[in-house]
Formats: C-alpha cells, structure tokens, sequence
C-alpha cells in the first residue's frame, strides 16, 4: 500500500488586524501581490517516505504523471528487492 499526499505553502502574507489607540480605527489596503506558491509532494510506503519532491505552483496531471513514471515506480521497484 501507497500513499501519496500534497502540501502548498502560499507566501501571501498579511495581517488582518492591527493595533491601534482605544476608539481609532485603521483604514489601510491589503496588498493585492501574489507570491509564489511552492508545492511539496511525497510518498509514504512500509513506513518511509519515497521520492519527496518540491516544485513551483501547483501540481497538474503533467507533473503529477512525469514524477510518478521517472521517480516514484523505480524507487518502490527498488525497496521491493
């Protein structure tokens, strides 16, 4: 049995609140920019993690397809021996 998993973390930061003096509120814009995202993805087999990787966006069945063909089938062949 495999699983495989995926995680992003977003670099769009801000802060919703702010402090400020009793009874003055504070108007200002929330930065619209988008930051990269960066992608990570693994495999976990009989207890070990299999052929981690980390990538720029998001995932697409492209990606998903090359990292599993080039990467993920030859590692599982190899822990099987």
């Amino acid at each position: 049995l495999v699983y495989i998993d995926e995680t992003g973390i977003d670099g769009y930061v801000y802060r919703p609140r702010a402090w400020s003096r009793r009874r003055k509120h504070i108007y200002e814009k929330i930065s619209g920019h988008r930051y990269k995202c960066t992608g990570i993805g693994a495999a976990l087999c009989c207890g070990k993690i299999h052929e981690p990787m980390q990538y720029d966006g998001t995932m697409d069945g492209e990606l998903f397809e090359a990292w599993f063909k080039k990467f993920l089938c030859p590692s599982l062949e190899r822990a099987r021996r």
